[in-house]
C-alpha cells in the first residue's frame, strides 16, 4: 500500500512542468513556456504536492520568483535526473524504431569486405551512429543465402540474377571480369588478350564461386574451354599465385589489389559477362529499418569510379 509520500503516484508530466517552474522561477513564465494557462500550472503543482504529501513551492504571487520549500528542493535534483532519463530513453527507443540504433547483421564476400564495405560503413556512421554492424563472410552467396533465410542475417550480398523466388535483391553496380597476368609476361607486355586465347593459358580460379561457374559456361558456349589446375577460394592466394608467375586468373575487378607491380590487369573490354553484385533480404520477412538505412549507404556511398 502507497504511503501520503510515495513519489510513484506523480504523472511524469508533472515533474516536467515543476522543472519549468523551477527554470523560470516563475509560474506564468513556465506557463507561457508550456503553452498553458497560469491557473493551469497552478493546479498542476498542486496536484504534484498532493501525491507526494508536501508542499514544494512558495508561491509569493506578482512578479516576485517563486521559491522551494526544502522538500522542493530535494525533489528538484531528482526531477531532473528523472527527466533527463526518461528524455533519453525515449530517443533510445525512437533510434531502434527507426532504424539508426540496434544491431544489423548483413552476409559478405571477402571482395565486398575489402573494396565496398568500408565507403558504406563510413557512410552508415554518418546517417547511424548507433547502428552495430555486424558482418559474416562466406566463400560463395549460396552458403549466404542459406542463412539470410534461415533468419541469421538480415541482409546478404549476391550476384544477380538469382533464381531463388524465396528473395528480393536491389542490384548495387557492375563488377566486370578482368585477367590477371604477370607484369613481366609477354601478356602483361603486351596489356591484351583475344578470347580463345583463354583456352590455352594456365589458369587459377576460384574454388566455390557461382558468377565464375557462368563465365566459364559462357566461353564454353563459344569453344572456349577454361581448365584451372589450381582452384582457391581467397584472392590473396589467387593473385600471389600469378605474382610469382605461376599462371594467369579470370577474376572480378572488386577481387584484385591494383597496387600489387607484380601484377597487371587486362580489361576485357565486355568480352564476358560482368558481375552484377546486389543486395538480398527475404521476401517473407521484408526489409527493417535498420536494412533499409544500410541499402541507403550502400546505394550512395563513395566508391571510387574505377570500381563502379
Amino acid at each position: 500500500m502507497l504511503n501520503e509520500t510515495d513519489l510513484s503516484r506523480a504523472d511524469l508530466n508533472l515533474l516536467v512542468l515543476f522543472e519549468a517552474v523551477i527554470e523560470e522561477a516563475h509560474v506564468g513564465r513556465a506557463a507561457d513556456r508550456l503553452g498553458y494557462t497560469q491557473s493551469a500550472v497552478s493546479q498542476q503543482i498542486a496536484a504534484l504536492e498532493r501525491s507526494v504529501g508536501l508542499k514544494l513551492v512558495n508561491r509569493p504571487g506578482g512578479r516576485r520568483a517563486v521559491e522551494l520549500t526544502e522538500a522542493g528542493e530535494r525533489l528538484a535534483r531528482h526531477a531532473e535526473n528523472i527527466v533527463s532519463s526518461v528524455q533519453l530513453a525515449s530517443a533510445e527507443m525512437a533510434s531502434l524504431a527507426d532504424g539508426r540504433a540496434g544491431c544489423l547483421c548483413v552476409g559478405i564476400y571477402q571482395s565486398i569486405g575489402v573494396r565496398l564495405l568500408p565507403a558504406i560503413v563510413r557512410r552508415l556512421t554518418d546517417t547511424c551512429p548507433g547502428l552495430e554492424l555486424e558482418t559474416v563472410e562466406a566463400n560463395d552467396d549460396a552458403e549466404q543465402l542459406e542463412r539470410l533465410a534461415g533468419g541469421e542475417l538480415d541482409l546478404a550480398f549476391t550476384v544477380v540474377p538469382l533464381a531463388d523466388e524465396r528473395f528480393e535483391t536491389l542490384e548495387l553496380r557492375d563488377d566486370p571480369f578482368c585477367l590477371l597476368v604477370p607484369t613481366d609476361s609477354e601478356l602483361g607486355r603486351r596489356g591484351t588478350i583475344e578470347l580463345e586465347e583463354l583456352g590455352s593459358l594456365p589458369l587459377v580460379s576460384f574454388r566455390s564461386c557461382r558468377c565464375e561457374r557462368h563465365v566459364e559456361a559462357y566461353l564454353a558456349d563459344r569453344g572456349v574451354v577454361l581448365d584451372p589446375f589450381f582452384r582457391s577460394n581467397d584472392n590473396g592466394v589467387l593473385q600471389a599465385m600469378v605474382g610469382a608467375g605461376s599462371g594467369v586468373a579470370l577474376l572480378p575487378r572488386l577481387a584484385v589489389d591494383e597496387s600489387d607491380a607484380q601484377v597487371t590487369v587486362i580489361d576485357l573490354d565486355g568480352k564476358v559477362p560482368s558481375r552484377v553484385i546486389a543486395l538480398a533480404w527475404t521476401r517473407e520477412r521484408g526489409l527493417a529499418p535498420a536494412a533499409r538505412h544500410f541499402i541507403d549507404a550502400a546505394v550512395t556511398a563513395d566508391v571510387a569510379p574505377a570500381l563502379v
